[in-house]
């Protein structure tokens, strides 16, 4: 109901952000050109606007691959010596579809709701049409799963 007909876990999710990075297309190359090249799939990207010329940087992915991400940053602070990292594991995804989405108001602002009346901590977001994905950590997950569930009328 209310644009949202399903709601997908992924488990396992972990979140690295850069803060502070200057705003430069071919930093953001040499970060996701050399996490694709160690077969790292990515998730959940999200910039900031740009200010004072600089930018913050996050994405999530499985935390199978956190060896080859932190190997990738490690390589990179080599020529980027300013750039710091901050790495959260222990995350779960949830994602919330569906086709109304693209036609129905205020489905971010009733995910929000439904999370801030159980206090969750949202990590990140990230929407499209017809998808709004919601990295929170694993502890809570349950909990939110159930409070969106029942702010969505899915339970």
């Amino acid at each position: 109901m209310y644009g949202v007909s399903s709601i997908l876990t992924l488990e396992d999710v972990a979140l690295i952000s850069f803060m502070k990075l200057p705003h430069d297309l071919s930093l953001l190359n040499d970060i996701f050109g050399s996490v694709s090249k160690e077969g790292v799939s990515i998730d959940m990207v999200s910039q900031t606007s740009p200010l004072s010329g600089n930018i913050s940087v996050s994405f999530s992915f499985q935390e199978d691959d956190m060896v080859k991400v932190l190997t990738v940053v490690n390589m990179l602070k080599e020529k980027h010596p300013d750039m710091k990292p901050v790495v959260s594991s222990g995350n779960t995804k949830l994602t919330l579809s569906g086709e109304e989405m693209r036609t129905t108001p205020g489905v971010f602002a009733r995910a929000i709701s439904s999370l801030a009346k159980i206090s969750a901590e949202l990590l990140a977001v990230t929407t499209s049409e017809t998808e709004v994905s919601l990295l929170i950590p694993s502890a809570h997950a349950d909990d939110a799963r159930e409070a969106l569930e029942k702010g969505f009328g899915l339970s």
